[in-house]
Formats: C-alpha cells, sequence, structure tokens
C-alpha cells in the first residue's frame, strides 16, 4: 500500500495493533509492542523539528547564503529570459 499522509500511519497503528493482539495470546511480553506507537512519534519530533531548530544557521551566514541565492537566482531568471526570446 502506498498511501501518504496521516492514513499511512493510521493503517501502521492498525497492524501493530492487530499484532500486538494474537501474539499476547503466547506470551503477556507482546504487549511492549505497543511502546514502538510514542517511541516512533518521539523519533519523528526530534528529526522534524528539535533537531533542525538547534542546527539553523547563524545570522552571519544567512547573508552569505542570501547573496549566493540571489544570484542563482539571477542565473535561471536569466536562462528562462533567453528560453522566452528563442520561443518567439
Amino acid at each position: 500500500l502506498s498511501m501518504g499522509g496521516m492514513c499511512g500511519y493510521y493503517h501502521d497503528i492498525l497492524y501493530i495493533s492487530v499484532f500486538v493482539q494474537v501474539t499476547s495470546l503466547l506470551s503477556t511480553w507482546f504487549w511492549m509492542f505497543y511502546l514502538l506507537i510514542p517511541a516512533y512519534g518521539l523519533y519523528k519530533l526530534f528529526v522534524l523539528v528539535i533537531i533542525p531548530y538547534f542546527q539553523k544557521p547563524a545570522s552571519s551566514e544567512e547573508g552569505q547564503m542570501s547573496e549566493a541565492m540571489r544570484k542563482k537566482l539571477e542565473k535561471t531568471e536569466k536562462r528562462a529570459e533567453r528560453r522566452r526570446q528563442k520561443r518567439f
């Protein structure tokens, strides 16, 4: 299944729940697999929110990056202008 967004996460939670229900017949320790859900949530929180927050570039680096990005943008605009002129 190639579902994106929250629907994919809901399917994963459903599969984990079914697995836990079936395997808990063998041992009560299989309930520990429910800890995978909050562990994955914490992992995503760290990777998508916390780590990028602390790895923001300093203000001096932003000025350098904006200069480089400005030059790159100018180049792409010139190329686009040349392409438009060739078509007409």
